[in-house]
């Protein structure tokens, strides 16, 4: 994925995990060197799609979108709290979260 390119389906939430890349990699088969580790941050508002039943609002729905498509797994996910921001009468939640996308090297 390009820097200003979003998924248009979201990775799946299963696969986002919060263990460690190494606790991880010691139940794959493949070796740690075998894959690219890439960060992965998603920042902002979590009520872009709350008028769209089938979107998925919440912190790890949003950072889903963010994961680059080649990822096998991500690990070491860490959401934020939510801050909300009032504006008058209106006002916008927002949180943040971060991971590690496991990118398997392809094989020559």
């Amino acid at each position: 994925m390009t820097k200003n390119q979003r998924r248009t389906e979201p990775f799946p939430l299963e696969k986002i995990l919060t263990v460690s890349a190494s606790d991880y990699l010691t139940t794959s088969p493949n070796a740690p060197s075998s894959y690219n580790m890439v960060g992965v941050h998603f920042e902002g508002p979590l009520s872009s799609h709350v008028n769209d039943p089938k979107k998925d609002n919440t912190i790890k729905g949003m950072f889903a979108l963010e994961v680059p498509s080649e990822a096998e797994v991500v690990v070491d996910y860490v959401p934020s709290t939510l801050v909300y921001v009032s504006y008058g009468k209106a006002g916008s939640i927002y949180g943040s979260a971060s991971g590690t996308a496991l990118i398997p090297i392809p094989k020559k």
